[in-house]
C-alpha cells in the first residue's frame, strides 16, 4: 500500500499486524514491524507517533538482547533527528548507563564537576548533565543521596 501511494492505509495495516503479532506473542517480529511503522510515520510527518513506536521497539529489543535490531532502532532515532534513550535497562542503579556510573563513582570520591570532567575527558557541563539525568532516573536530588546509593550498590555487588 505504501508503494502504491497510500501511506495512511499502510500505517493502519502495519499497526494492526503488529498488534496481532504481539497477541501471539511474537515480540521480536512485532518490534521489527513497529520499527518499520515508525519509519513510515516519520516519513508522513507524524514524528511524535514515530517516537512512541521507536521507544517501545527500543525497550523490546533491549529486553530481548537483540543487539543488531536494538542498534537499528537507535540509528532510526538519530535519522529522525532525535536522541535515542539510554542503553541501560533496569531500575535503580542498574538503570544507569556505564558513563553515568563512572560519574557517580567519582561523586562518591567527592570530585567536583570540574574534576570529573577532567578525569573523564568531558566538559564540566556534561558531568552536570549526567548528574541531572541520574537524579531523575533514581528519584533523588543531591550528590549525597547519589553517593549513598552507589556505595550501597557497590557493597552488594562485591
Amino acid at each position: 500500500m505504501w508503494k502504491r501511494g497510500d501511506p495512511e492505509g499502510s500505517v493502519a495495516l502495519m499497526r494492526k499486524a503488529a498488534a496481532a503479532l504481539e497477541e501471539i506473542p511474537m515480540m521480536w517480529d512485532a518490534a521489527r514491524l513497529r520499527r518499520q511503522l515508525a519509519g513510515r510515520l516519520a516519513e508522513v510527518g507524524e514524528v511524535e507517533e514515530a517516537l512512541v513506536e521507536l521507544r517501545q521497539v527500543h525497550a523490546v529489543f533491549a529486553g530481548l538482547g537483540a543487539a543488531l535490531e536494538f542498534e537499528k532502532a537507535r540509528m532510526q532515532f538519530r535519522e529522525i533527528g532525535r536522541r535515542p534513550p539510554p542503553k541501560a535497562v533496569g531500575e535503580g542503579v542498574a538503570g544507569l548507563t556505564g558513563r553515568e556510573l563512572e560519574v557517580a563513582r567519582l561523586v562518591v570520591r567527592h570530585r567536583s564537576n570540574k574534576a570529573i570532567g577532567k578525569e573523564l575527558d568531558m566538559a564540566p557541563r556534561t558531568a552536570s548533565t549526567h548528574l541531572s539525568n541520574m537524579y531523575q532516573k533514581l528519584g533523588i536530588s543531591t550528590r549525597g543521596e547519589l553517593a549513598d546509593l552507589i556505595r550501597e550498590h557497590d557493597a552488594k555487588v562485591r
